[in-house]
């Protein structure tokens, strides 16, 4: 009888702190192997806080009906608790061992979450090539490729064999402008109105007959402003652009009637003009104009030296008004 007493009536609970990771130090930031273990604490407490929550274990009541019974059928009190609360102890050894089962599956769960963690690889997700690196594998200019986490090449897009020509007509013609303006310096800037007397140009006009250097110059400068006009005109026909994009085009090509003012303007109008159809278009004329039809702000209209700009926004009159100054100013 003193052993029953001495086992306290009412308190089966562990003592304060202890849990399902109870043992455990607390080390903050402490892992072996990989493991975790303030994660591994936090994740299985979590588990079986949410199975505590929508599954929670019955508590262990105390058989009080059963000891009013006894102490009704006379039983000395001591005697009367023996029975009912030998029935309490059995069934709440039951259900702490039901946690501690629990505890164990929600340390087990999140164990083998961290070890699926570890297990699963670093996923390094795919990566567009630059300009540059594309050319240094040896793709066509203009191709987008990625490359794989494993190193492995993927082309999402490789141009049509008309882009490519395209590209390389388009690079062929910037290189043009480069060679027509240092023709157009080494042959004395030959251009003007054909009204005008201009010595340069006569004598390069002389020269492609003499075939002095002179001449040949001159004649190298033609055939590139007529190479540089078919490009643009071929790709204007492409494009499909309308009369008026196509007007916009055309007074971007220099001409050797006109002004040196104005053949200089326009050789560093279309330098800027082919420069977007490669920063913006890949290099693809066509679309540039085709945009430009669609899209009055990037119109070859303003691509057009400033002066050329503003008289094409001048209205008939204005333009009347604009020539008679000019012949009041003559």
């Amino acid at each position: 009888m003193s052993r029953i007493l001495k086992r306290p009536m009412f308190r089966r609970g562990g003592t304060a702190g202890e849990g399902i990771m109870s043992g455990i130090t607390d080390r903050t930031n402490y892992n072996i192997g990989g493991i975790d273990r303030e994660m591994l604490r936090t994740d299985a407490a979590s588990i079986q806080s949410l199975l505590n929550e929508f599954a929670p274990v019955p508590k262990t009541r105390l058989p009080i009906g059963d000891y009013g019974i006894n102490l009704a059928l006379g039983m000395d009190p001591v005697e009367a608790l023996r029975d009912p609360y030998a029935k309490f102890t059995k069934a709440d050894d039951i259900r702490r061992a039901q946690l501690a089962k629990r505890g164990q599956g929600a340390v087990s769960t999140a164990l083998n979450l961290q070890l699926a963690k570890l297990k699963q690889k670093p996923v390094i997700k795919a990566r567009t090539l630059s300009d540059e690196e594309v050319k240094e594998k040896g793709f066509p200019a203009g191709s987008i490729v990625q490359e794989k986490g494993d190193g492995t090449l993927n082309v999402v897009n490789k141009p049509t064999a008309k882009e490519i020509q395209q590209r390389a007509d388009l690079t062929g013609t910037v290189g043009l402008l480069n060679r027509i303006e240092l023709n157009y310096k080494k042959a004395g800037k030959p251009v003007g109105k054909f009204y005008n007397i201009d010595p340069d140009r006569i004598m390069g006009e002389i020269g492609k007959f003499t075939g002095s250097e002179q001449g040949k110059t001159f004649a190298e400068l033609q055939a590139d402003i007529k190479k540089a006009t078919t490009f643009l005109t071929k790709a204007i026909s492409g494009a499909q652009v309308s009369d008026k994009e196509r007007e916009f085009i055309e007074k971007l090509i220099p001409s050797i009637g006109d002004t040196e003012v104005e053949f200089e303007a326009k050789l560093k109008s279309l330098r800027r003009y082919l420069g977007e159809a490669v920063k913006s278009y890949g290099g693809d004329v066509e679309a540039l104009m085709r945009a430009g039809d669609l899209d009055e702000s990037i119109s070859a209209k303003n691509f057009l030296p400033t002066r050329q700009k503003n008289l094409e926004d001048m209205s008939d009159e204005e333009l009347k008004a604009y020539r008679d100054s000019l012949l009041n100013e003559g």
